[in-house]
């Protein structure tokens, strides 16, 4: 088991105890796997043996430092020393490297209970636990050294590492090169080599890495089975400064910089703070920071509800984010604990106290319109995070348009309202006419909801023809990286709004004093100016393609206004109404190609197409007009208002004024003059009438009456 008794004859003088075999083995705890000796291991220590004496020496340990210490004292015996004095000098530097007398132990017995170092570990003395200790340094720094070439941890067990210092100690310092001045190394591969610190700082670490239990860099852990932490060791002058800061004549050279890491390291939670409020999806982020070297990061355990866990350390620093989820949580007080652990197995431990709350989801209502409310239409909320449609957030089947879509809390940041379905219908009112959306017919509209967030309900919200080119507009500007989504929004927003109503000009331009319900909105009692103005361009939408449609001996309701809409979200792809798409190629209205989009089509040719409306022109084919509203085009007779709104644009929506002429709006009737016959009275005989009809944008229609 180890212990020996050895019977003496009469002798005075030294004695050298050796132990050696090739069946003696031991486990070593820096692996915990069995090492056994070869042939040409052996420990032994020096005694000055006096028999005459009849003296009796009892606990002789025979161990490394032993063997370390007699080879060193051999060495100065080899120099021209006296033995007696050489083994001397010999063993009070290996003491000392252990355990210098500025502080002597330099370990917190207080705090230690049994080590399972010794033979009799109820009542491990500290020099017991030091001898220990650096067995395990010597065991851990050759597994460590192994399995950094990828060796197998025992290729280098501790009596391998004995023979490496030995043949440093041959030179009668520890400078790592043999007695000839050639390097040592540790491994085949010459990549791991002794150096002057190997038996101080390196030794130092990796005996605070084994009591700190961090696994060697195969990813192994042997587990440290004492009680024993580098906590323990925290004495300044104790035990680790006896290693790393030796300037002893045992050692080559001394470097100032070279100390003991005792401090563990800083940790900070980063989000969320101290005494917050959480609720909903949380993210956790923790930073550590540590002068030597971060070594891991981590939760403490008991903590199963953090989720998502990603850990990452980096030299001097390290990082934590975890996922919390506050719904699956009762209400009220909770405590967040992280660990970090530094190079030498320091091991610190932060903890914040955030409270669990419960906050209501917001939610978004509004209409779905275009001549007049979309029925049966079906209606999601999208996240539009980043500018790109995303996951569905609720949805719902709005009967008569109207819809209420609930927002997560912890949703922050931009929605897109999507209203689609082929069983929503909604009013022509160009042609008094029910339409259905087909397939691919849909209406948008982008809320910027990060503003709002934590449950807020916002309502009143239009989701239209107008929305949906403003929608596009901004998909486009973000995918092109012309603008950051804010941006785009506010933009987007800005120009199509002005375009009904441009800044600087006469509100509306509506008289608004003889305008009665105009049945635009869902609830005709209550029309706004805005709402009036919404649907007179959903209208004019319907009624250029009525007329497109019939110009061409097409059904009149062949283009409806969710098909005019495509044709202008085509048209946006350049992010300007120019009749061209992303590709530049021309924008045909109808299929034979002989009306294009151009830059005028949203300006005079829809103003063009509302003021017929408004006036119960008829279509091309007879039909009468369908203005059943109380509006009509003497409402906007008011200079620079609606129509001039409509056809003087030359915002960013368009092409350069340098490209084209803004044509204003022509609200004069045409001049008609009859110039023939002449003279009076007329002759009994046939005549012909002459007239002439003027316009200073075109004549719609002439015929003449002839009364007596």
């Amino acid at each position: 088991d180890g212990n020996f008794s050895l019977p003496m004859p009469e002798h005075a003088g030294p004695i050298l105890i050796r132990a050696f075999g090739t069946s003696s083995g031991y486990l070593d705890l820096a692996t915990g796997q069995p090492v056994y000796f070869t042939g040409d291991d052996e420990l032994v220590a020096y005694l000055d043996y006096d028999g005459h004496s009849g003296a009796i020496y009892q606990d002789i340990s025979v161990n490394a430092l032993t063997t370390l210490a007699t080879h060193l004292g051999l060495v100065y015996q080899a120099g021209g020393q006296t033995l007696g004095a050489a083994m001397t000098r010999a063993y009070q530097l290996f003491g000392k490297h252990l355990e210098r007398t500025t502080n002597p132990n330099g370990v917190d017995i207080a705090r230690t209970s049994v080590s399972n170092l010794s033979t009799g570990s109820s009542s491990d003395p500290p020099k017991s636990i030091f001898m220990g200790l650096f067995h395990i340094g010597l065991s851990r720094w050759g597994a460590w050294a192994a399995t950094s070439q990828g060796l197998a941890r025992t290729a280098l067990p501790c009596l391998e590492v004995i023979k490496l210092i030995e043949r440093d100690l041959s030179s009668g310092v520890l400078s790592g090169r043999d007695e000839f001045g050639a390097p040592i190394y540790a491994t085949p591969n010459q990549a791991v080599s002794l150096v002057t610190n190997t038996l101080r700082i390196e030794l130092a670490r990796e005996i605070s890495r084994w009591l700190a239990s961090m696994p060697l860099p195969d990813a192994s852990v042997t587990a440290n089975p004492t009680s024993l932490r580098p906590s323990n060791f925290t004495v300044a002058g104790g035990f680790f400064d006896a290693l790393a800061l030796d300037t002893s004549e045992l050692f080559s050279a001394f470097d100032p910089t070279v100390s003991v890491d005792a401090a563990a390291p800083s940790i900070s939670f980063v989000s969320p703070t101290g005494g917050s409020d959480v609720a909903g999806a949380v993210t956790i982020s923790v930073t550590a920071s540590d002068n030597e070297g971060v070594y891991s990061l981590q939760f403490a355990g008991g903590q199963d509800w953090i989720t998502g866990r990603s850990s990452s350390v980096s030299g001097t620093s390290g990082h934590l984010i975890g996922q919390l989820d506050a719904t699956q949580l009762p209400e009220g007080p909770l405590t967040l604990t992280a660990v970090g652990l530094d190079l030498f197995g320091n091991s610190q431990q932060a903890s914040i106290a955030v409270n669990v709350v419960t906050i209501p989801d917001g939610t978004i209502g509004g209409r779905v319109f275009l001549d007049t409310p979309v029925s049966n239409v079906n209606v999601e909320a999208l996240d539009f995070t980043g500018g790109v449609r995303g996951a569905v957030l609720d949805s719902m089947t709005a009967q008569d348009g109207s819809f209420s879509l609930q927002i997560p809390f912890t949703h922050d940041g931009p929605v897109l309202i999507r209203a689609f379905g082929t069983a929503s219908t909604y009013k022509n009112m160009a042609l008094n006419l029910p339409q259905t959306f087909t397939s691919s017919d849909e209406l948008t509209l982008v809320v910027n909801y990060g503003s709002a967030g934590d449950g807020t309900n916002l309502a009143g919200r239009s989701v239209n023809a107008i929305t949906t080119m403003a929608t596009r507009f901004i998909e486009r500007k973000v995918a092109t990286g012309a603008l950051g989504l804010d941006e785009a929004i506010s933009l987007a927003f800005q120009l199509l709004g002005s375009h009904l109503d441009r800044p600087g000009t006469a509100p509306y331009g509506l008289n608004v004093s003889t305008t009665t319900v105009s049945d635009f909105s869902g609830n005709p009692t209550s029309d706004t100016t805005e709402s009036i103005l919404l649907g007179l361009t959903h209208v004019g939408l319907s009624r250029w393609g009525a007329d497109i449609a019939l110009s061409q001996n097409l059904a009149r309701s062949s283009l409806p206004p969710t098909a005019i809409l495509k044709l202008f979200l085509r048209d946006l792809e350049n992010m300007v109404l120019d009749g061209k798409d992303g590709s530049g190629a021309t924008i045909y209205a109808t299929p034979n190609q002989a009306v294009a989009l151009d830059s005028y089509t949203l300006r005079n040719a829809i103003a063009q197409s509302v003021a017929v409306w408004l006036d119960n022109v008829p279509l091309a084919d007879g039909t009468p007009g369908q203005n059943s509203t109380a509006l009509r085009a003497a409402n906007f007779a008011t200079e620079q208002g609606f129509f001039d709104d409509l056809c003087m644009d030359d915002s960013a929506l368009f092409p350069p004024t340098s490209q084209h002429q803004l044509v204003p709006f022509d609200r004069n009737p045409p001049v008609v003059t009859i110039t023939a016959p002449t003279g009076n009275p007329l002759s009994p005989a046939d005549f012909n009438v002459l007239a002439e009809a003027v316009d200073t944008s075109a004549i719609r229609s002439f015929s003449a009456i002839i009364v007596g």
